[in-house]
C-alpha cells in the first residue's frame, strides 16, 4: 500500500473523531475478519482502519454490487465480486490465490450481511485452515469510536477453543446500529 494512501485514511479517520489501536501483523498473507458488520458506515470505516495500518485488503462482494458507478468503487476498494446464488469453490479458488501470491490480506465480513444473524459464516474458518495462513481480527466501535486490530492467531481446527479467542476479541464492540450486532459464534457452535 502506498504510505500516502495511509496517511490520508489516518487523517480521514481522525477527522471523523476514530482512533486506531494496535499494530499492522508482520504476516505477509492472512484473513483478516472485519466486524461487526450492521451498517454500509461500518464497512467504510473499516476499510479505511485498515488502510490507515497500512493494509490494502481485498474482499469478496456479492456480485451485485459490482454495477455502475459502484462497481467502479468496489474494485478501486479491492473488492472481488462473489456469485453468491451460483454454486462455486469460492473457498478453493481463495486457497489457489494464497498459494500463486507472495502477499494477500483476504477480507471477510463473516456474517454475511448487515442484518442480525445467530451465527457466522464458517468460510473464514475453512480458508484460514485450507490456505494454512493465519487469521487477524478488525473491529470497528461506534461506542468508543476506535478501530482495532489483532495479532495474528493461528487457527487450531478447535473450533470452540478458537472462536472463545474470537469472541474475546470483539466481547463488547458495537456496531454503528448495535440492534443489528454480530453473535459471534459458528452454526456448528450451535447445532445447525
Amino acid at each position: 500500500m502506498h504510505p500516502l494512501l495511509s496517511r490520508l485514511a489516518r487523517l480521514g479517520l481522525r477527522l471523523a473523531g476514530w482512533t486506531t489501536e494496535g499494530e499492522r501483523p508482520d504476516a505477509q498473507k492472512y484473513v483478516l475478519i472485519a466486524a461487526p458488520h450492521t451498517s454500509d458506515a461500518d464497512f467504510f470505516t473499516m476499510v479505511g482502519g485498515a488502510w490507515a495500518l497500512g493494509i490494502a485488503p481485498k474482499f469478496m462482494v456479492k456480485s451485485s454490487l459490482f454495477k455502475g458507478p459502484v462497481g467502479l468503487l468496489m474494485r478501486a476498494l479491492g473488492g472481488i465480486p462473489i456469485a453468491r446464488e451460483a454454486r462455486s469453490d469460492v473457498v478453493g479458488q481463495s486457497c489457489a490465490e494464497f498459494a500463486r501470491q507472495a502477499q494477500l490480506v483476504v477480507a471477510l465480513l463473516p456474517k454475511g450481511t448487515r442484518r442480525f444473524t445467530p451465527h457466522w459464516k464458517s468460510g473464514f474458518y475453512v480458508l484460514a485452515r485450507r490456505a494454512d495462513v493465519p487469521v487477524v481480527l478488525l473491529s470497528a466501535d461506534y461506542t468508543r469510536r476506535v478501530v482495532r486490530i489483532s495479532g495474528e492467531l493461528t487457527l487450531t481446527g478447535e473450533v470452540e477453543a478458537d472462536m472463545d479467542v474470537i469472541r474475546a476479541f470483539f466481547a463488547g464492540v458495537q456496531g454503528k446500529r448495535p440492534e443489528q450486532n454480530d453473535v459471534v459464534r459458528l452454526a456448528s457452535e450451535v447445532g445447525e
